[in-house]
Order: structure tokens, then sequence, then C-alpha cells
């Protein structure tokens, strides 16, 4: 009988342009772009934390809970792509 994998929680530091205006907009192009990668666990909702603002960058941590660090690596391309969207690690 095989199980499903369990789930493992990453943290993800990004960079979001100011020019998208104030951080609540910020922050819901971050939920949306991740709401919206296949690879998202929809059951469980990611932890958003607003650090600070450097320059003309929003700096944020999002905790996300994955099944597998490949899935990991496939959201953060997906952030990569999605313009005014900086992974920093």
């Amino acid at each position: 009988m095989a199980y499903p994998a369990a789930l493992e929680e990453h943290i993800i530091h990004l960079k979001v342009d100011r020019s998208l205006g104030k951080v609540n907009v910020a922050e819901s192009l971050l939920r949306s772009a991740i709401m919206n990668t296949p690879w998202s666990n929809l059951k469980e909702e990611p932890t958003i934390i607003f650090i600070k603002e450097v320059d003309d960058v929003y700096l944020f941590d999002i905790t996300l809970m994955s099944a597998t660090s490949k899935q990991m690596k496939y959201i953060q391309m997906a952030f990569e792509e999605t313009p005014s969207l900086h992974v920093i690690s």
C-alpha cells in the first residue's frame, strides 16, 4: 500500500518591486502567483510575511507546504517568470 508523501515546510525569500504600489498589493500578487501554480498545495494556505522595504523593493518570506523539493523548484521558477517578483533564496 502506497502512502502519500509527507508535506515539508519550505521558506522562500522574495523581492517584490515597489513599483506595484502598496505592500498589500504586492502580497496579493504573491498569493495569486502561488495559488496559480499547479505545484502549490491548495489545502495549506501559504504564510506570507512582509519583512521590510529596502530601496525600490519589498522583502517577503513565504512559507509553503510541499511534498517534494522538486515541486518547490518549479514554484520558484514560476515566481521568476512573474514580472516584479525575484527569488532571493
